[in-house]
């Protein structure tokens, strides 16, 4: 075990971790609601279903910081987890953003977002599920060549997010839309797009680890 002396941190990364997936399970629920077309108050519902979620796992990322700093793990694996921790927390940060976005701003679903941002999604759901993944093999159970696999898997399925966000773009500037629409809607296919990146981002931070551990 990796952080071998802090158990009781330890298990609170895994209950972070399934808040946090918990918490992108349901932002995918909602913007496919979204997209086909759901009652506003429907919507509303997933928002502060998502407001809670978010709130539980930023309470529980302050229990970590808190056991952290009451000791039993060493500066650098202190320093390594909070790097993973933040950036998983952020994942849920932006997931209820999003919905509570289109919420509050009252976008309406454009025919040619369909189906880019039910694949973005899609993909970004494999990426976090590989990730989760990544996390407790390098806390439970150490192999880096299976660590090295999946975190290219997880780099590889951004590309895929950010070609489809490409894509989508294009469509978006091509249309007749007003340019100011068309800016409102590029930011939301940005922020989509950018839980990709974090994920690829967070997987950096355990590659760091791992070639820590090899010096």
């Amino acid at each position: 075990m990796f952080f071998s002396k802090g158990k009781v941190v330890v298990d609170l990364v895994d209950e972070h971790l399934r808040a946090v997936k918990n918490c992108y399970d349901t932002y995918v629920v909602a913007m496919e609601a979204f997209l086909d077309g759901c009652q506003r108050e429907q919507l509303a519902d997933y928002n502060h279903q998502l407001n809670q979620l978010e709130t539980e796992a930023d309470l529980i990322r302050h229990k970590i910081i808190k056991k952290m700093l009451d000791g039993g793990l060493l500066v650098d694996s202190r320093k390594s987890l909070m790097r993973i921790i933040e950036g998983a927390d952020t994942v849920a940060d932006k997931s209820e953003g999003i919905v509570n976005m289109v919420y509050q701003e009252h976008f309406e679903v454009l025919s040619m977002m369909i189906d880019p941002i039910e694949r973005m999604n899609l993909i970004t759901k494999q990426q976090l599920d590989l990730l989760v993944d990544a996390i407790e093999k390098i806390i439970y159970k150490y192999d880096p060549d299976q660590l090295f696999e999946t975190i290219r898997t997880i780099e590889t399925l951004e590309s895929d997010v950010d070609a489809i966000q490409s894509s989508l773009l294009d469509q978006l500037f091509q249309s007749d839309i007003e340019l100011s629409v068309k800016l409102h809607y590029k930011q939301l296919f940005n922020d989509i797009s950018s839980i990709s990146d974090l994920i690829e981002d967070i997987s950096d931070s355990i590659e760091i680890i791992m070639l820590t551990r090899k010096v």
